[in-house]
């Protein structure tokens, strides 16, 4: 009520906002209605401190631990861990005729220098080096070189996978991970949260210091973070020569289990990667020409993207020749949120530097027939979902004579600060609706 009263006292007058280069008037009462004040959300994203990183005394719990040399299986060498007991096994050379299961809490991985871990001649059309299943606790892969040897499979391959739920404290460091080709999807890394309970979430994941190049990844990503997953870190790996997305980190994707709203079919509300970070990684050198999964043409793919995750840091980081270096957007329907973007660098980018906002026309809201089921919905129901609260700031987006934009809007973004020369603010009393951008470029 009080609030009521300072409006009808106030009405009449009015703010002045600068829009632009030229200053916009905008009533107080839309200040005050669109104002912490008021209720309403901030501008910007909230911080994503360290207290949301990643568990790493752990990693410690390994150090002086006599390893055992894996002589023909990383199966039998397991057997000779002490049971409940940290052990590290150590690979030379392996050829794995299947995929290895890994589920042995408080087991470490080590590759000798010089390592070559390949699959047999004789493997299928596809499958992974090494899954990492439900339930497995502190588990560390450091210093493998999985060599896919450019053989070009059939079916979905990967380098490592973590699958499943209750999982918590897994590692990737310090590994070399190429030459992985695919006619379907193959990823690096992947991680799928599929649990439907914030207990039941992938928690406490690292991926750091990898080398990852020459993949050949279908509409897949180099390294992905998908569905239920809290605190990970994606920090100093060098990507390069890849035909997708290098990071990708993903929500709505129907990884953990849906729900129905209003009679509606909706991802789950757990379905998105969160308290994130992307530090200090460098991508060079990713296009989609040669990939039959986009026509082997250039394609609007990024090379960090961000798609309706939530709670992420993004810093540091440098992309090289991309189509887009950088996009923060969202295929599903799902709201992406408080995701911070600075002090990254963009440059010889084909499209632009930066894509931001919601693909499609209409988002969910409006569109109550939009199919919003993402275990059935078609590349055509994609893109109608909301962009909110994101601040972008310092960085070096520098690509000279993009096709498009250093930084390129599309819709639905709203109640966020772009920084970046040359850009001007849109709707920035946050009164908009439909398919409308409201942003500030200032904090």
């Amino acid at each position: 009520m009080k609030y009521l009263l300072v409006a009808l006292l106030l009405g009449l007058l009015s703010s002045t906002i600068y829009a632009g280069s030229g200053p916009t008037i905008v009533p107080v009462l839309s200040i005050l209605m669109n104002s912490k004040v008021s209720g309403e959300t901030a501008w910007g994203a909230n911080p994503v401190d360290n207290s949301q990183r990643p568990e790493r005394a752990w990693l410690g719990q390994f150090n002086n631990i006599t390893p055992i040399p894996v002589t023909t299986t990383i199966g039998a060498a397991l057997e000779n861990c002490t049971p409940e007991a940290y052990c590290v096994l150590e690979i030379d050379q392996l050829q794995l005729s299947k995929t290895v299961y890994i589920n042995r809490p408080k087991t470490k991985i080590h590759g000798k220098t010089g390592n070559k871990v390949v699959f047999s001649g004789n493997y299928g059309g596809g499958g992974a080096f090494f899954e990492i299943e439900t339930g497995a606790q502190e588990i560390i892969l450091e210093g493998l070189n999985l060599d896919g040897e450019a053989r070009n499979y059939s079916n979905d391959v990967y380098g490592v996978v973590v699958y499943g739920e209750n999982l918590n404290k897994i590692a990737v460091m310090e590994s070399n991970i190429h030459h992985i080709y695919s006619d379907a999807d193959a990823h690096a890394i992947a991680v799928y949260g599929t649990g439907a309970t914030e207990n039941s979430a992938i928690q406490n994941v690292i991926i750091d210091n990898n080398e990852v190049h020459d993949l050949h990844t279908g509409t897949s990503e180099s390294i992905a973070i998908n569905g239920n997953v809290k605190h990970w870190e994606v920090i100093r790996n060098r990507i390069s020569d890849i035909n997708n997305i290098a990071i990708g980190v993903i929500g709505g994707e129907g990884t953990s289990p849906v729900q129905v709203v209003g009679g509606r079919i909706f991802p789950g509300t757990l379905d998105i990667a969160r308290y994130g970070f992307i530090e200090q990684n460098s991508v060079l050198d990713m296009s989609t020409v040669g990939n039959p999964g986009y026509g082997n043409v250039h394609s609007w793919a990024g090379g960090i993207y961000v798609d309706g995750a939530r709670q992420v840091y993004i810093a540091g980081n440098s992309v090289e020749n991309s189509e887009w270096a950088y996009d923060i957007g969202v295929e599903n329907c799902v709201t992406l949120n408080h995701i911070i973007m600075e002090n990254n660098i963009a440059t010889g980018s084909y499209f632009g530097d930066l894509l931001i906002g919601a693909y499609a026309h209409v988002g969910y809201n409006e569109g109550l027939d939009i199919n919003c089921d993402p275990t059935s919905s078609s590349d055509n129901n994609e893109g109608h979902g909301y962009v909110e609260n994101v601040t972008v700031r310092n960085n070096q987006l520098s690509t000279e004579s993009p096709i498009e934009n250093n930084v390129q809007f599309s819709f639905r973004l709203r109640r966020s600060v772009i920084i970046h020369p040359g850009v001007s603010a849109q709707n920035p009393d946050g009164e908009v609706s439909g398919d409308e951008n409201s942003f500030r470029v200032t904090e």
